[in-house]
C-alpha cells in the first residue's frame, strides 16, 4: 500500500528536482548533476527493526504504525521500502524486494494483513518524533486489537521461550508457513528475536498453532549451523525449547563474525545510497594481524577484481576448512583460490541487493570449501578472491585447522 501525502509539504524530494535535473540510472534510481544520487531504496530498512515508517517536516508527521510485524512476509531480515520519492509512504505487506521470495498462494488460502494505524502529528522535529515513538507504546500494549473479532485473529495468544547454548549469541525465527523457507516465507505468519547475553530468549503474544522455530548463530563463526526444531503453540500457554550451536574450534584466522550481514566492514555503516557501489577498491590485499576489518575490509566486493588476504601458516600435513559465507550477491562469479590452487568457482544467482543500495545483506548462502594439505604453506599463504562479474557481500570469512 501507498500513501501519497501533499508534496508541498513534505519536501523529500520533488517530481520537477527528479525530471529536470537527473537522469534515470535503474529502477527508480536517478544520477544529478553533481554526481550524487537519489534512490527509492535509500528509505530501505530492515522491517522488523522499526514499528513505523513515514515522512515529517515543516511542522507535520505523517506515519504508518505497526504494532506487530507477524503478519509481514519474508524473514527476520526482511528488508523494504519505506518511502518513494514524491512523498509517498509506503506499507508493504510482502514484496520480492532484496532477494526476498515470489508470493504464490494456493486456492483457500487466507491471511489477515494489520491492523496498523495511520497516524498525523504536528510539531517541531523533536517533538513528531517523540510523539509518533510514545504512540507505537501505546498501541503494542493494545496488541492484539480486541475490536478486531474474525476467526483468523485470535486475541488469547501463547508464548515461546528458551535457552540457546554453545554459540549463545543467536537469533531465533518462529514461523508457522512450515512448507516454505524460514528466511524466504511469504504465507504465513512469523515472529523473531535474539537471545540476552545469557542465551535466553521469548516470544509473547504468539497465534495458536503449528510452528517451525530455528536458531542460528549472530556471532562466531558457525557460519553453516542452523538448529531446527517444531513447537505447537497453545493460548494461554507457554512453551520452552532449547537449542545448541556449536562453535567451529582451531580457527587459525577470521574477518568479520558470522551474523549474516557485512555491517562490520568498511561503508556498511553510513546511509543507503546507491554510490556505495563504486567505493570499494577494485584489487585490494588484507593482511591479517595487521589490517583491519572495519577500514580494510569492505561492505562489497562490487567491481571485477581481485581481493587478497595474506596470512601465515604452517604445513602440517593437516587439511583446512574455508568458510566464505556470503550476505549477499548480484549475479556473479566468483573464483577462490588459495597459493594459486583453484579451490571453487561460485556461479551465483541476482539476489538485487547490492545494486538497490544494500550495505549490509540480501539473501543468505553459506559457503563451506575444503582446502588440501598440499595446498597449505609454511610461511605467507595467499587467498584470492576473483569476481569475474557482478558483486559480492561477505558474512565473514575463517580459515580452520583440521585434525
Amino acid at each position: 500500500m501507498l500513501y501519497q501525502v501533499r508534496i508541498e509539504v513534505f519536501t523529500l524530494i520533488g517530481p520537477e528536482l527528479v525530471c529536470n535535473f537527473s537522469i534515470s540510472s535503474k529502477d527508480s534510481t536517478y544520477k544529478f548533476s553533481n554526481g550524487t544520487y537519489f534512490s527509492k531504496y535509500d528509505y530501505a530498512v530492515y522491517i522488523r527493526e522499526t514499528q513505523y515508517q513515514g515522512v515529517f517536516g515543516n511542522d507535520y508527521g505523517a506515519f504508518v504504525i505497526s504494532p506487530s510485524r507477524e503478519y509481514r512476509g519474508g524473514g527476520a531480515m526482511k528488508q523494504d521500502l519505506t518511502v518513494h520519492q514524491y512523498s509517498l509512504v509506503a506499507n508493504y505487506f510482502l514484496s520480492a524486494h532484496f532477494g526476498s521470495a515470489s508470493f504464490n498462494a494456493f486456492p483457500g488460502w487466507t491471511h489477515i494483513y494489520g491492523p496498523f494505524l495511520i497516524y498525523f502529528s504536528s510539531g517541531n522535529d523533536e517533538q513528531i518524533l517523540n510523539a509518533v515513538e510514545a504512540q507505537v507504546t501505546i498501541e503494542q500494549e493494545k496488541w492484539p486489537y480486541s475490536f478486531v473479532n474474525d476467526n483468523d485473529y485470535p486475541l488469547i495468544r501463547g508464548s515461546v521461550s528458551g535457552k540457546v547454548t554453545g554459540q549463545t549469541k543467536a537469533a531465533i525465527t518462529l514461523y508457522d508457513s512450515t512448507e516454505e523457507q524460514y528466511d524466504l516465507q511469504q504465507l504465513g505468519y512469523l515472529y523473531a528475536t535474539t537471545t540476552d547475553a545469557n542465551g535466553n530468549f521469548v516470544i509473547n503474544n504468539v497465534r495458536p498453532g503449528f510452528y517451525k522455530i530455528v536458531a542460528y548463530p549472530v556471532a562466531g563463526q558457525g557460519s553453516e549451523n542452523l538448529a531446527e526444531q517444531t513447537v505447537t503453540i497453545t493460548a494461554g500457554a507457554s512453551e520452552i525449547v532449547d537449542f545448541f550451536l556449536p562453535e567451529p574450534e582451531n580457527i587459525l584466522w577470521a574477518i568479520g563474525e558470522a551474523n549474516r550481514r557485512s555491517n562490520e566492514f568498511n561503508y556498511a555503516d553510513q546511509d543507503r545510497n546507491y554510490k556505495w557501489e563504486f567505493e570499494p577498491p577494485v584489487e585490494n590485499t588484507f593482511i591479517v594481524g595487521e589490517s583491519d576489518p572495519k577500514n580494510d575490509w569492505y561492505y562489497a566486493q562490487s567491481q571485477p577484481g581481485t581481493w587478497t588476504i595474506k596470512y601465515q601458516d604452517n604445513h602440517d600435513g593437516h587439511s583446512r576448512t574455508l568458510r566464505l559465507p556470503l550476505a549477499a550477491a548480484s549475479k556473479s562469479v566468483l573464483l577462490v583460490s588459495i597459493n594459486g590452487n583453484n579451490i571453487a568457482q561460485l556461479e551465483l544467482t541476482n539476489y538485487a541487493s547490492i545494486y538497490r543500495s544494500a550495505l549490509q545483506s540480501g539473501r543468505y548462502r553459506s559457503v563451506i570449501l575444503p582446502v588440501e594439505p598440499s595446498h597449505v604453506l609454511t610461511g605467507e599463504n595467499t587467498l584470492d578472491l576473483t569476481v569475474h562479474s557482478g558483486a559480492v557481500m561477505y558474512d565473514c570469512i575463517s580459515l580452520q585447522v583440521n585434525g
